[in-house]
């Protein structure tokens, strides 16, 4: 079989599986509470958004959150978290 016949058959499928994954993971967010799109509480005494976060340890080197944090203090209390989409599952 050509490539292209593979093509036309698991590139929708492939579609409508992330699709699906991206609506669950948006509704059990909702479900539990949680902000879809995080921001900073008005309180915070320092906020940066995009924010890039990595270990220097082991296999965590290989990976890291680059341009995707939401770093903030309130209330004496640092909190980080990932900004959409990189909050969804």
């Amino acid at each position: 079989m050509e490539p292209d016949y593979y093509f036309t058959i698991l590139f929708p499928i492939a579609c409508i599986w992330m699709s699906t994954v991206a609506v669950a993971s948006i509704l059990y967010r909702k479900r539990l509470g949680k902000p879809l799109f995080p921001r900073a509480p008005r309180n915070a005494v320092f906020a940066e958004s995009w924010r890039s976060g990595r270990s220097l340890d082991g296999l965590a080197r290989i990976g890291g959150a680059q341009n995707c944090l939401l770093v903030h203090v309130a209330d004496g209390v640092l909190t980080i978290v990932p900004n959409f989409p990189f909050d969804l599952m």
